[in-house]
């Protein structure tokens, strides 16, 4: 009997031993890799910057000087109830004061935005230190700004103020390029998205010259990074690794605040249910075996992410499979006891992995945007004339035609009846035998 016993005991101390030895091995291929793995070494990997190189510390006062409280106004596009004019149409006389009068307001928040915009590096006063309890305050002063700068291009009464305020844009959602937080990198997406959707509306609206078409060409050819989706997943490696960390008889007010607007306060006295089921996680190693699985996963998306777009998706979807019997609706007892080890990666990989697709997608928008302002290049030296084909925009104006990042083919192009649209087929969907209905999802449209 005492030979079972030992044996017992040998088995289980080995089996802990190895969950331990692949945790750290996994650990090692990310420090190996440079990133961080605790929250305060994510807090060191965002780059400290000098205060007078800091356009956050300018950007904060421009922040305070906001004033975006007219959001009934029924003529106020994007921050007020106002609809949003189609990029063939302008301002109607009534929107177009609302606008005037908003701009006026933040004179002082633009001005100070704009003196920041000039400081080469940025960094904000966030501490990463505290983990999922991180506050992110200039998120959404950020989107505000983003969406002051879409009224002033759409006001502008010529090329070079909305070609400003489009540069603006794409210097203020570079401000977060070097933060390591995927809701950055989210904000990051939207304010792209708000100056794509702005030159689309002033190549629609007026004819540019050859110089302005090619500066603003060469600013979106140099937004995307390949490392943006990475430095989502060293976020979030660092802040799990509290999971890990954290006693085991606080494990269930610990996950209790996962996501919560409550800090987590790690001396707040445990309660006797908590004291036992801290001896059961312990002995069944839940924090361990969780942990494990979420970082050999997390691993598997870092990999997939240093992949060229076209592999991402699959590389992506491979990692995410064994995930969705634990993911949200809420899972059943029985899937939730089968899949007891994964149900720390179930709550957290979701929402990183839906930052993938954004990414790809993010990038798909630019390559349409610049084969846009490349077509505009050409109508310029032909007369008015669009190109027959893509191809013909090779070499005089891209040195190479840009692809789909998800599929590694050709942007599609479709002229229309006025002007031409960049769009790419998003899927196929079956209708009985012979029918097939095809998804397309339209990149960039200039209707002039």
């Amino acid at each position: 009997m005492a030979a079972i016993f030992g044996a017992l005991v040998l088995a289980y101390s080995l089996w802990r031993w190895n969950l331990h030895r692949e945790i750290q091995g996994h650990l090692a291929y990310f420090k190996a890799a440079g990133c961080p793995t605790t929250p305060a070494e994510l807090d060191v990997y965002y780059t400290p910057v000098p205060a007078g190189e800091n356009a956050a510390t300018l950007l904060t006062n421009a922040f305070a000087r906001l004033a975006v409280a007219d959001t009934n106004n029924p003529n106020l596009p994007l921050i007020g109830k106002g609809k949003l004019p189609d990029r063939t149409n302008g301002l109607t006389s009534a929107q177009a004061a609302a606008v005037r009068a908003c701009l006026a307001e933040n004179t002082e928040a633009l001005r100070l935005m704009r003196e920041a915009l000039q400081r080469p590096q940025c960094r904000y006063p966030i501490n990463l230190t505290n983990g999922w309890q991180t506050r992110l305050p200039h998120l959404a002063r950020l989107v505000s700004l983003g969406r002051l700068l879409e009224l002033e291009a759409m006001a502008a009464t010529d090329a070079p103020e909305a070609i400003q305020s489009i540069t603006d844009l794409l210097r203020l959602e570079a401000t977060l390029k070097n933060e390591p937080v995927g809701v950055s990198l989210t904000v990051r997406f939207r304010l792209r998205a708000i100056a794509l959707r702005a030159t689309e509306r002033l190549l629609t609206a007026r004819p540019m010259a050859d110089a302005q078409l090619a500066d603003l060409e060469g600013r979106l050819s140099h937004v995307w990074q390949p490392d943006e989706f990475s430095r989502a997943i060293a976020e979030q490696v660092s802040n799990a690794r509290e999971f890990y960390e954290v006693k085991p008889w606080q494990i269930i007010p610990y996950i209790d605040h996962m996501g919560d607007d409550a800090a987590w306060n790690p001396d707040t006295p445990e309660k006797p249910m908590d004291l036992l089921g801290g001896l059961l996680v312990e002995g069944l190693a839940f924090q361990s075996a969780n942990y494990l699985t979420l970082v050999e996963t997390q691993a598997a998306l870092y990999h997939a992410s240093q992949s060229p777009t076209p592999e991402r998706r699959s590389k992506i979807k491979a990692a995410m499979s064994p995930f969705p019997a634990v993911q949200k609706p809420r899972p059943s007892s029985r899937s939730i006891f089968w899949n007891r080890n994964k149900i720390l990666a179930g709550m957290l990989l979701p929402s990183l992995a839906e930052i993938a697709p954004k990414d790809t997608s993010s990038l798909a928008h630019l390559h349409a945007a610049v084969l846009g302002l490349a077509i505009e290049r050409y109508r310029n030296a032909h007369d008015g004339t669009l190109p027959k084909t893509l191809n013909k925009l090779v070499p005089d104006y891209l040195a190479q035609l840009p692809v789909d990042p998800i599929t590694g083919e050709p942007l599609r192009f479709k002229r229309l009846k006025t002007g031409y649209a960049f769009f790419r087929v998003e899927s196929v969907v079956p209708e009985g035998e012979e029918q097939r209905k095809v998804d397309y999802e339209y990149l960039f449209v200039v209707e002039r």
